[in-house]
């Protein structure tokens, strides 16, 4: 790295050099967690996306009778869970 210092330079930059290194480590780690943070939130939106499809969607019963019924609330219940996972583990977000 200190090939491309110019020789009148070359003292200046070895003494900020070490200083600039661990600047340069916490910008490599901040990076890395701003694009984690962008992949969690795109991952979010989509599974968001097919939440609101999915709750919007009215529900519509072909034979309404007890077994259908019951169906249709565990596929309720099983969205509930769902959301409920979600949400404890996006409060970093």
């Amino acid at each position: 790295m200190e090939d491309h210092v110019k020789p009148h330079v070359k003292p200046g930059y070895l003494c900020i050099s070490p200083r600039f290194n661990p600047l340069s480590l916490l910008y490599q780690e901040t990076l890395q967690t701003v694009q984690q943070l962008e992949s969690n939130l795109s991952n979010l939106r989509k599974w968001l996306a097919q939440m609101e499809h999915k709750l919007s969607t009215p529900i519509r019963y072909k034979h309404p009778d007890m077994a259908e019924i019951q169906k249709k609330l565990e596929e309720q219940k099983d969205i509930q869970k769902d959301i409920e996972r979600h949400s404890a583990g996006r409060t970093c977000i």
